[in-house]
């Protein structure tokens, strides 16, 4: 899957889009990646804060929140 030049998500952004509390959404982001519901995220250099890919995120939704690891991304 290529990635768009489509602005990057950061946890407020994901967490409205989820209906999810920050707290939540940090708990997930300490999952490693092959545990069932760990997001798939991005770390910037020179950033603290995740950033997420919102094809990506719709992906992994659509897909039943697998694993990171197990996620399928289409090209």
């Amino acid at each position: 899957m290529s990635i768009s030049k489509e602005p990057l998500w950061t946890v407020d952004d994901l967490r409205g889009y989820l209906r999810r509390s920050r707290r939540w959404v940090y708990t997930r982001l300490g999952y490693a990646s092959d545990r069932p519901g760990s997001i798939p995220h991005l770390r910037l250099a020179g950033s603290r804060s995740p950033r997420f890919v919102p094809s990506i995120i719709a992906a992994w939704v659509e897909q039943g929140c697998p694993p990171v690891n197990e996620l399928v991304l289409e090209e």
